[in-house]
């Protein structure tokens, strides 16, 4: 089974030994994100909203070169907020 690993800078990088997002037969597998600003390295101080946008920041980076390596149209990390 193929697998391509997803690297992006404009979400922090890894704490341990994973990898920010894998793509494998079709799907994307990202990894558990938190509120890190990927700039400083630093946790996102502030409200809880303001911690679960810079997540959503995260992914979203993350999501976009994962679209950009399958030319896909991936669904928005955006759109799952909206549900919840």
């Amino acid at each position: 089974m193929d697998k391509t690993v997803i690297t992006d800078a404009h979400a922090p990088n890894p704490i341990g030994s994973y990898n920010q997002a894998v793509i494998s037969n079709g799907f994307v597998f990202t990894a558990g994100q938190i509120a890190i600003n990927p700039d400083t390295g630093k946790l996102v101080e502030g409200s809880f909203k303001d911690r679960v946008d810079q997540v959503f920041k995260n992914l979203s980076a993350i999501l976009e070169s994962a679209d950009d390596i399958e030319k896909g149209d991936l669904n928005r990390p955006e759109m799952t907020a909206k549900l919840v």
